[in-house]
């Protein structure tokens, strides 16, 4: 029996019926190294991602490929905020604001806002 085996069961919800015990004894391995690797309370949406994709595959209901898929959806999302966000600095600056509140209100650092103004090489 494992230790957090209440809170596993109160995780997986309708899941822990479904799981058969090998799909279990497999879970509880990805539970406990989530718990490892994201171990402050701010992890938690971190924790809840791993698990909820574990369960999935473990039923079945996602793959290595779905997860690439989403990983590459992403990336592209994050490529499209990362434009916008340059050309919002470009006018920004152009208009006075400080590269110092421009680096805090778009969460990049002062490095990569001086790129994308073009002031660093």
């Amino acid at each position: 029996m494992h230790n957090d085996d209440t809170a596993i069961d109160a995780w997986l919800g309708d899941a822990a019926d479904t799981l058969t015990d090998e799909q279990r004894d497999r879970f509880i391995t990805i539970w406990d190294d989530t718990g490892t690797r994201y171990p402050e309370p701010e992890d938690q949406d971190l924790r809840n991602a791993a698990l909820s994709a574990a369960t999935q595959y473990l039923l079945g209901e996602a793959t290595a490929t779905d997860a690439g898929r989403e990983i590459g959806r992403l990336n592209a999302a994050l490529e499209d905020a990362k434009a916008a966000a340059r050309a919002i600095a470009l006018l920004a600056v152009d208009d006075g604001a400080s590269e110092y509140q421009l680096h805090q209100d778009l969460g990049v650092t002062r490095r990569t806002l001086r790129l994308w103004l073009g002031k660093d090489s």
